[in-house]
């Protein structure tokens, strides 16, 4: 019972990040008198729409429970199902085939249904996942309701290794009335817009290691920290170095202090001796750097960084870059702070600037900062709650600028002027800058030899639903005015040759995953342009039933820029009333993994490749682990209040090692530190019949993540590569002509 109600609380103040628990306070009536007079009147519809979900919210938590999930299917209640038939396959990339649903439609009835059903088992067919996602609600006076409700369904045919993903949108007549056991029952549902993705053959990504349950493990580091040029896994908020040694993995602590839980970190030569350093910040203390004395050993107590003047409450972002082009490597430093805790809202929930603050660190060459923030132009928003942040050469000239992404406002782009004054650029950067950005990740996604990027947010069905059925407070006209901007999802941007990002037309097929968090761009089939993967899932209950619609009907409204206790139970006290279960926020939801195809368009193929995970992740990051040519990657699965770390969040750390046939090729390029001559911030380019392919090196990106100074590229069949080129932030050009392919080169 103590750890269910722990649970509960968890799941209402968000607090999955940092465990940071807020005291019980009775209920404000006045408060919740208010909401109900709002649930009867403004959002009317909207309740009563919540009241129709429940049915495929109980078909949904059935199916996920069942163990025959064929029954559940059978004996889901209607009238009459409509379903097309199969159009002509097409090929898409990666060995994945499209079907469109098209043609005739076969009008079938419950007994119809099940023997349909009977007969696709009988062939081997096997629902393993699905989704279920109520996007549009409408009750005329006097005629049956009707929805529109998204589905996914993952299946496949064990025996022929078939996986199948179908993905369509059910259109629901609803029947007048309710059965007797209290839910609304369809009349008439048809698949409308559907389309099946198919491959057969083995999974590419096949978890290799699943280490823990840890207290904490955030963030996640790959860094090659001996030179013997294979990665290591830090998870840098348990102190811990995950080493490969053969087939296993073998734990060694990073640094001395074992009570060291840094909430924010960055592996990098901040001391221009060629050796990479560590800078990491715990909640509530000062920054500490510990300098490194090779072999990836970090010894002593390491020096704190005062220069913030304050202790740091959480630390979520660091990135590293020489930003005023002296020669050594600066920080940028941001923080998130928590909304609900104390009854404390980001306000507004479009464009909040009240967290707590962000630094500009200037690095003197040996590893003493400097506060530059206010001097170098960045203090008007240093409040923002943000989750990733990096400094990248955006405009390709000579030096880095900042990108910054945070929840509750989206992006803000800061142009150098190379002398480390910047500039807030946004507004012209960008067409659109509002998201709840959770992350980001770079690469060239239209193959055009340019920077690109892309930012993780909340797509939100509950949003769309609210948007088409015209509801909202009038008194808060601005907040519908962003409502679908902020819940648009995930943003691409792709540069158009100058120092301007737009969104491409193949932006809406990367938009929607769910509520997303971590993200990581990179080849995982070598065949030459960049795929995305992106971890999802906020808080799995118990039940698919979602708390996401009292977010966007009460939650947003209040004014708290200060905190206000007796808000504080009141944004959660519909569910802690709930009966006898705990709802989720936006869970269950799989991860995705957009196969771009050739620049022009991408689609999700997770579960074709293995890689669709149920559970609630946060950080991935990716790279060559095993130095096969292959790009691995690392999850991070977050639990519920586990009572052996004293009801504190306790994470597991998933291996995802890439399995591709090796029948394309490829290059690499590893970029150790050398004596004053940093990476971090280097472009390299390769140059071959194929094109030209750029990557930058950058630290920031991802949620609570740092990639390795490796970068990989995809040849697909071609046989030879003319050059690589590396230029730093320096200057220095570093060339390798007619380099081998299917290896890493050493750079320097």
């Amino acid at each position: 019972m103590r750890k269910s109600v722990l649970v509960v609380v968890l799941v209402l103040i968000g607090v999955l990040a940092s465990g940071v628990w807020i005291r019980q306070r009775p209920p404000s009536i006045s408060v919740q008198e208010t909401r109900s007079h709002l649930d009867q009147t403004v959002w009317a519809q909207e309740v009563q729409a919540q009241n129709y979900e429940d049915t495929f919210v109980k078909l949904w938590d059935l199916l996920r429970s069942s163990p025959d999930k064929r029954v559940v299917l059978a004996n889901f209640p209607f009238t009459t199902l409509i379903l097309p038939g199969m159009g002509e396959a097409q090929p898409f990339d990666a060995g994945v085939m499209v079907t469109p649903l098209t043609g005739h439609l076969a009008k079938l009835s419950p007994s119809d249904w099940k023997k349909f059903l009977d007969g696709l088992a009988l062939e081997g067919f096997k629902l393993v996942q699905s989704e279920w996602h109520h996007e549009k609600f409408e009750q005329a006076p006097g005629r049956a309701a009707e929805s529109l409700v998204s589905v996914v369904l993952h299946v496949m045919v064990p025996a022929s290794e078939r996986r199948l993903i179908l993905k369509g949108k059910l259109a629901v007549s609803w029947a007048m009335g309710k059965n007797e056991d209290g839910y609304h029952v369809p009349d008439r549902i048809e698949l409308k817009g559907a389309r099946i993705l198919e491959r057969t053959g083995q999974p590419v990504f096949q978890v290799q290691l699943e280490e823990g349950p840890f207290s904490t493990i955030q963030p996640i580091l790959l860094y090659d920290l001996d030179g013997d040029g294979v990665l290591e896994i830090v998870l840098a908020g348990g102190n811990t170095v995950l080493r490969k040694q053969g087939d296993r993995y073998v734990q060694t602590r990073l640094c001395a202090d074992r009570m060291l839980a840094p909430s924010g970190a960055v592996l990098a030569d901040f001391t221009g001796d060629g050796v990479v350093d560590y800078f990491c910040s715990a909640p509530g203390g000062f920054p500490v750097l510990f300098t490194g004395t090779g072999g990836g050993r970090f010894p002593g107590e390491g020096q704190q960084v005062t220069a913030t003047g304050r202790a740091i409450r959480y630390a979520c972002a660091i990135t590293a870059g020489d930003v005023d082009l002296d020669g050594d490597l600066d920080i940028w430093m941001s923080q998130y702070k928590l909304p609900y805790v104390n009854g404390q809202m980001p306000t507004p929930y479009y464009d909040a600037n009240d967290g707590h603050p962000s630094f500009l660190l200037l690095n003197d060459g040996t590893g003493v900062f400097t506060d530059a923030t206010a001097s170098a132009g960045l203090a008007a928003k240093r409040h923002r709650r943000t989750y990733s942040n990096s400094l990248v050469d955006m405009d390709d000239d000579g030096d880095l600028d900042l990108l910054v992404v945070s929840d509750f406002a989206g992006i803000d782009v800061y142009y150098n002027d190379g002398q480390g004054h910047f500039t807030d650029l946004t507004e012209s950067a960008v067409d659109e800058r509002a998201n709840f950005g959770m992350s980001h990740a770079f690469g060239d996604f239209n193959l055009d030899g340019q920077l690109d990027f892309y930012v993780v947010g909340m797509s939100s069905t509950t949003a769309r639903r609210l948007e088409t059925l015209g509801l909202g407070r009038e008194v808060f006209p601005e907040h519908q005015q962003m409502r679908m901007r902020m819940a648009y999802g995930n943003r691409m941007y792709v540069r158009d040759g100058g120092s301007t990002y737009k969104q491409p037309s193949f932006g809406q097929q990367v938009a929607r995953s769910g509520w997303s968090w971590g993200s990581s761009a990179f080849d995982f089939d070598n065949d030459g342009d960049v795929d995305i993967y992106v971890g999802n899932g906020h808080l799995s209950g118990n039940s698919a039933k979602d708390y996401c619609t009292l977010f966007w009907r009460h939650d947003i409204y209040p004014d708290t820029r200060r905190e206000a206790p007796n808000l504080a139970e009141s944004f959660v006290e519909s569910v802690i009333h709930q009966p006898g279960q705990r709802i989720s926020w936006n869970g269950f939801e799989h991860n995705h993994l957009f196969v771009n195809d050739a620049g022009r368009r991408f689609a999700n193929s997770a579960f074709l490749m293995g890689a669709a995970f149920e559970f609630d992740a946060r950080s991935v990051v990716s790279g060559d682990i095993d130095g096969d040519g292959r790009v691995d990657m690392v999850v991070v699965k977050v639990l519920e209040a586990d009572p052996a770390f004293d009801d504190r969040l306790s994470q597991t750390v998933y291996v995802v090692k890439n399995q591709w046939p090796q029948s394309r090729n490829w290059i690499g390029v590893r970029l150790p530190p050398a004596i004053k001559r940093s990476p971090i911030g280097a472009k390299v380019t390769v140059v071959s019949a194929r094109g030209r392919q750029v990557s930058h090196v950058v630290t920031g990106d991802s949620f609570r993540a740092q990639h390795p100074l490796q970068k990989h590229f995809g040849l697909d069949e071609v046989s030879s590569v003319d050059f690589i080129e590396v230029r730093y932030l320096d200057g220095t050009v570093r060339r390798l002509n007619a380099p081998a392919i299917n290896q890493y080169h050493v750079v320097q």
